[in-house]
């Protein structure tokens, strides 16, 4: 199963979500979706699932989704943890979207235990913590054993034990010869699984690489010179941490900095990869982090 979006874009009003997406996700391979928020990652993913409608075409081995027979069984999708009645036991909620697939209530226990929920089956998910009703969204993805996987920030939440089970699941559900799309605002959250990244900007693809390639500074399709403007965020007062953390220096790439003695440094969704430094100039593309600085790269 290969998918294929094809020039796919959406406009709200006369503000453009997404323009001109066009990407191959390929069997056996995990792709990583990244950009701040507002850049287009989910606008993209609920037209790749179907939910909206938009500019361009999306095929899942050259038919669109609507002649699939069971649409459940070629795409599991998780685009948010809304549409979990709070009242309705977890285990419930599982059965009733089995049936809506025909899918025996013998997968629901099988995807509870798969994804550690087997001992609350039975509360309601309005008790859930956030990483446990992301972790109820990707068993209902599963339930039909799906060939794509499109995932939106599905590790926003999860504890480190809970991020590195979900890479290690994603990574293993690839190598078995499907496909997983997965998406974050954080470089650091996918870079370790993804064979490949994209990344997008204020509603266009800036770059579509492997982890390699962005380490480089190049990829396969450079869009738009970066340009020097003021950091969102603005100056701040406190101690930053110094350029090393900032930068990421030796080749890698910045993981969440800016910490402020005074609390988290404000997130402006922006960093550089290749150790490159702000003042001196851009050695890599922009990538999604979490900084203060009072000047930030951005494409």
């Amino acid at each position: 199963m290969n998918v294929s979006a094809q020039g796919i874009g959406k406009q709200f009003g006369r503000r453009p979500a997404l323009v001109d997406f066009t990407c191959e996700f390929l069997s056996g391979s995990v792709t990583g979706v990244v950009g701040p928020n507002g850049s287009g990652k989910t606008t993209a993913f609920r037209i790749i699932a179907g939910l909206i409608h938009g500019a361009g075409r999306v095929v899942f081995d050259g038919k669109p989704l609507t002649e699939a027979v069971i649409p459940g069984r070629v795409l599991g999708a998780h685009l948010g943890m809304r549409a979990v009645h709070p009242k309705r036991a977890a285990r419930a909620h599982l059965r009733m979207a089995a049936r809506g697939m025909g899918v025996p209530d013998r997968r629901v226990e099988d995807v509870l235990t798969m994804v550690g929920l087997a001992s609350v089956a039975d509360d309601r998910p309005g008790g859930f913590s956030l990483g446990m009703s992301q972790r109820l969204a990707l068993a209902t993805a599963l339930l039909g054993r799906p060939d794509v996987l499109l995932l939106d920030e599905p590790m926003n939440g999860l504890d480190i034990e809970g991020i590195a089970w979900l890479r290690c699941f994603l990574r293993r559900y690839a190598d078995a010869g499907h496909v997983v799309i997965v998406s974050s605002h954080l470089l650091t959250e996918v870079e370790t699984i993804a064979d490949r990244i994209v990344i997008l900007a204020e509603g266009r693809m800036v770059a579509n690489s492997t982890m390699e390639g962005l380490r480089a500074g190049g990829g396969d399709q450079p869009r738009r010179r970066p340009v020097l403007r003021p950091c969102p965020a603005g100056p701040r007062s406190g101690a930053v941490r110094a350029r090393r953390d900032h930068c990421a220096g030796g080749g890698g790439v910045g993981d969440r900095v800016g910490q402020r003695r005074g609390g988290a440094g404000r997130a402006c969704g922006w960093h550089t990869a290749a150790g490159a430094s702000h003042r001196g100039g851009v050695a890599g593309r922009c990538l999604p982090t979490t900084h203060s600085r009072a000047v930030a790269v951005r494409v």
